[in-house]
């Protein structure tokens, strides 16, 4: 048992375990972080509330623990399924929330709609996680809510009945990026084909908002070719 008399050894003692359960806490973390990204890769849900339109489903993955089946969450739509899919082609198409609103007769709050669309991919079938930043005492960490799509999770097949077409969740992300890169100044550059262009490996390519193609597979380099050269070459 430690004295409690303030001694410099016994403040060295202390900083120690401060700093072990510091470290063990990080830890616990990072295998958390990790477990989740298996669950993405292995087409579970890496937690959270399901997203409008859909709900939680729970499956048993053929796994064990302490005698008790391991069960993983899957999306399946509910009730407001054909309503968010008829939305969501909507804005794909070019159609201003307030509009699609007022023409689908629904209530939802408008503060809501920037998330539902910011999660198209997951309305086209994929699980994706890891798209927000942590949320801070005083903001979100690195100072913007979303983190660049090269980081985001994406499952690589779809795990889901899907509310949308790939094609159409890649049209509502290219327009959420350009606003948000734009800053209040629209360009007059367009991508006519957005959500049409993809890599070998499936990959999708997206307009920067440069008058450039760009994508960026996971863990790998950054590519982009000129849009004015690919769109003549094809048009």
């Amino acid at each position: 048992k430690l004295a409690t008399n303030g001694s410099p050894m016994v403040k060295l003692f202390e900083s120690i375990m401060e700093a072990m359960d510091q470290f063990h806490s990080m830890m616990s973390r990072e295998k958390g972080l990790q477990g989740m990204a298996e669950n993405v890769r292995n087409g579970f849900r890496a937690g959270g509330r399901p997203p409008r339109g859909y709900r939680i489903r729970h499956v048993e993955t053929g796994s064990y623990r302490e005698g008790k089946p391991v069960l993983k969450s899957v999306l399946e739509p509910n009730e407001e399924a054909p309503t968010v899919g008829q939305y969501l082609r909507g804005r794909a198409r070019g159609y201003s929330r307030t509009c699609l609103l007022e023409e689908l007769g629904i209530v939802w709050p408008k503060s809501s709609l920037n998330d539902m669309e910011w999660q198209a991919l997951t309305y086209a079938g994929f699980t994706v996680w890891n798209v927000n930043n942590e949320r801070l005492r005083d903001g979100y960490k690195t100072g913007t809510k979303r983190r660049p799509r090269s980081k985001w999770h994406v499952s690589p097949q779809t795990t889901h009945e899907a509310l949308i077409t790939e094609e159409e969740a890649e049209v509502i992300l290219q327009r959420l990026h350009a606003s948000t890169h734009s800053k209040g100044r629209r360009t007059p550059a367009t991508y006519l084909l957005t959500g049409l262009l993809k890599g070998p490996e499936g990959e999708p390519w997206y307009g920067d908002r440069r008058k450039h193609y760009r994508t960026k597979p996971d863990g790998g380099k950054s590519y982009w070719f000129s849009k004015n050269v690919v769109e003549h070459a094809i048009v």
